[in-house]
């Protein structure tokens, strides 16, 4: 007979993690400028495993709107990560 609380014992699921990228302003002309990110939860950077790409469609010929940032790259055992794109 098995331990009590060990027969079919599941494994929990990880907690979510959202990684955002911050707010930017660019200035038409101008190439875009550097991206910031921040997660939520307060976790850092040392948590989670890649390299974290922020894009947006934006070119310096883009036409002034509210345009994505989007964050993709990273992955943890720890966190089921929640990518969110920011306008």
């Amino acid at each position: 007979m098995a331990p009590r609380g060990t027969a079919g014992a599941s494994q929990a699921a990880p907690p979510p993690l959202t990684v955002m990228a911050g707010d930017a302003l660019c200035t038409f002309g101008a190439p875009n400028p550097p991206f910031s990110y921040g997660f939520r939860l307060s976790e850092a950077p040392a948590a989670l495993s890649g390299t974290l790409l922020l894009s947006t469609p934006v070119a310096e010929a883009s036409p002034a709107g509210l345009y994505a940032i989007d964050a993709a790259g990273l992955s943890s055992p720890n966190y089921a990560l929640n990518y969110v794109p920011v306008n």
